[in-house]
């Protein structure tokens, strides 16, 4: 266990707050020391805490518990890469939990962690306005909240991004009911996706060209070319067709904005 760790935890335990008293002494100790130490010490530190005070004692566990409303069959889930949980991190309340069990549910784009508590295991669906960003199986995550922006809402993961602009991606899932004779079933199947483009904290949808036109119309002569020639990578993997207009936008707005 760190040092630091040690010698700020007696201190913090005495206040309701301790979370956030511990961040505050840990950060005052920070001064001593150097970024090297920080960096590598950070991230260890906090998961220590957060097992010393246990987990249900912190605001991680301001949720609501959640119960899972459709069976589903043929492996067709309602979850991000897999319907198990998966390793991640969130910013929740203002505050950084680590490697947390996480289930990320886009059919109702929800959050989902599971806690060891003294009688067991609970899963807590965390509330969404709450939640800052996430990182799942190392993909990042954004809340795009309503007070953001009025067009583009929820979660979206961060595609690609460089100093200046960021190329965000919405997974989406729909349902379909399968009734037999004795029992219901659903079934969930991708959704085209939605991407977006953030630019000095604003939104933008980008799921057409006249959208790329709209956010960068100095662009137009590039973006045009590019529709034209890549129209069966477009139609193909529509990820890559994006992330490659979105590399040469970037290159040039920074030549641009320099």
């Amino acid at each position: 266990m760190s040092i630091l760790l040690k010698t700020a935890l007696p201190v913090c335990l005495t206040n309701v707050n301790m979370r956030q008293q511990f961040i505050l002494l840990f950060s005052l100790a920070l001064l001593s020391t150097n970024l090297s130490v920080f960096s590598q010490e950070y991230r260890e530190v906090f998961k220590n805490f957060d097992e010393l005070v246990n987990i249900e004692n912190t605001n991680l566990l301001y949720g609501k518990e959640y119960v899972e409303q459709h069976a589903t069959i043929n492996n067709k889930h309602k979850f991000f890469q897999t319907s198990g949980f998966l390793n991640g991190d969130v910013v929740y309340s203002g505050e950084t939990y680590y490697d947390l069990d996480l289930k990320y549910n886009v059919f109702e784009d929800l959050l989902i962690v599971r806690v060891k508590k003294e009688g067991g295991e609970a899963t807590y669906q965390l509330f969404k306005n709450r939640i800052e960003s996430f990182r799942i199986d190392g993909r990042n995550f954004i809340n795009i909240s309503p007070k953001k922006n009025a067009e583009i809402q929820g979660f979206f993961e961060i595609f690609s991004e460089d100093a200046s602009l960021k190329l965000l991606k919405n997974h989406r899932k729909k349902l379909k009911k399968i009734l037999t004779t004795n029992f219901t079933y659903f079934e969930f199947e991708p959704e085209p996706t939605q991407y977006a483009v953030a630019i000095s904290g604003k939104y933008f949808k980008v799921n057409s060209q006249a959208g790329w036109l709209d956010v960068f119309p100095e662009h137009k002569e590039k973006i045009e070319s590019y529709f034209s020639s890549n129209q069966a990578l477009k139609e193909t993997d529509p990820d890559n067709f994006l992330l490659r207009l979105f590399s040469e936008i970037s290159e040039s707005y920074k030549s641009n904005n320099s």
